[in-house]
């Protein structure tokens, strides 16, 4: 035993003479089982109390006494909860489907606790649509119930469901249906209260090209059972205009703001700079080795090969 050292009074093993009693591990362990004790007396049935208890004493060998003792606390309200509507743990989809995928992502150890004693088993599948239900859910939330757009995204809700029931379309395409129609709706009029006309759709679509597809199905919706006449086309010129001033707007910024060679920022100048002197798209993911291939620029401006071509871009930089 070296110097200073006795040994623990309950494990044995050599600590700091100046801890006089017990080891810091043993100090957890015993401050963790004694929380543990404190929480198992907010249930009234002895049989969750005690399944706390075990999912305290697991949470104690998978992670450690002291991180337990901090963290036990915080599981409390969920076992509570279980125990409050059910009693005893339900079967998974009924868990997700009051929790929510996002409040089991809140109880991860609880949960993996609950599969490894087969108390649960969790579906993917399950997960996934009652996730996708959720953003359904708030998605309709968005307008009032009193506004025409809310009717108009109910209505059209109905008919994807429709399709849905016959195993034509999955939650998820639902929800993709959806987004863009409640942004259309959004941009064409705040209020909710005057149905979209050609106008909107063509300044939506300048603004955004890219959803013509993504939009036609709920466009047609609105012709078929809202007697309307819109047309979903995209004016190329229009929507290069607009695409254009957006660049040159985040280039102005960047410009204000200068640049340090090989960062983030110069990577995304080299990338808005080829679309708006060249009409050149390139992904981020081809930008960035462009970049950390080239000398450090000397002068105001850079030369790219791309392709076993030149494209001379001008380039700020930071004071």
């Amino acid at each position: 035993m070296e110097r200073g050292e006795i040994p623990c009074g309950s494990c044995g093993k050599p600590m700091p003479g100046g801890r006089i009693t017990r080891c810091e591990d043993c100090y957890w362990v015993e401050t963790a089982r004694k929380r543990l004790f404190i929480d198992q007396q907010n249930f009234s049935s002895p049989s969750m109390s005690n399944n706390f208890g075990m999912f305290g004493e697991w949470l104690i060998s998978q992670c450690g006494a002291k991180n337990a003792a901090i963290s036990l606390s915080r599981y409390l309200s969920f076992f509570r909860e279980i125990e409050r509507i059910w009693s005893t743990f339900p079967s998974y989809p009924v868990l997700v489907n009051h929790f929510k995928p996002e409040g089991l992502r809140r109880v991860r150890r609880p949960m993996r606790w609950l599969c490894e004693t087969n108390a649960c088993f969790i579906n993917p599948e399950i997960r996934e649509n009652t996730s996708e239900e959720n953003r359904i859910t708030n998605m309709l939330a968005i307008f009032p119930p009193t506004v025409v757009a809310s009717q108009v995204i109910e209505s059209y809700e109905k008919k994807l469901r429709v399709r849905q029931q016959k195993g034509k379309i999955s939650v998820r395409s639902i929800r993709l249906a959806l987004t863009p129609a409640v942004k259309f709706l959004k941009a064409s009029n705040s209020s909710g209260n005057i149905l979209p006309d050609q106008h909107a759709l063509r300044g939506y679509l300048v603004a955004h090209p890219g959803q013509q597809a993504a939009i036609t199905g709920f466009i047609n919706h609105l012709n078929t059972v809202f007697g309307l006449d819109l047309k979903p086309r995209v004016d190329a010129a229009q929507a290069r205009a607009h695409r254009k001033k957006k660049i040159e707007a985040e280039l102005l910024l960047k410009l204000r703001e200068g640049i340090v060679w090989d960062n983030d920022a110069s990577k995304r100048w080299v990338q808005l700079a080829l679309e708006y002197f060249h009409n050149l798209r390139v992904p981020m993911r081809l930008v960035a080795p462009i970049v950390r291939s080239m000398p450090i620029p000397n002068d105001i401006g850079i030369t790219l090969i791309i392709n076993n071509k030149e494209y001379y871009i001008p380039l700020p930089y930071a004071e």
